[in-house]
């Protein structure tokens, strides 16, 4: 869900998502079964969303390296 805002100096998107269940991991929930699972879950993740196209281009998140150029 996403809701465009106006403001004086423009607009800006708001998202809303629905909370997961679960729990917080703790440190004493860290071993290396769990840091191999969430690898594996972030992978499919990747995965799944490689050949996502936006309905609403206006939507999409500009790239974590789309700054590069300007630094």
């Amino acid at each position: 869900m996403v809701e465009e805002i106006a403001a004086k100096n423009g607009s800006f998107r708001a998202i809303s998502y629905e909370m997961s269940l679960g729990k917080e991991v703790s440190d004493e929930d860290w071993n290396e079964s769990l840091y191999e699972k969430w690898g594996e879950f972030v992978g499919e993740i990747h995965h799944a969303t490689k050949g996502y196209e936006w309905n609403n281009p206006a939507f999409k998140r500009q790239a974590w390296d789309c700054f590069s150029a300007i630094l």
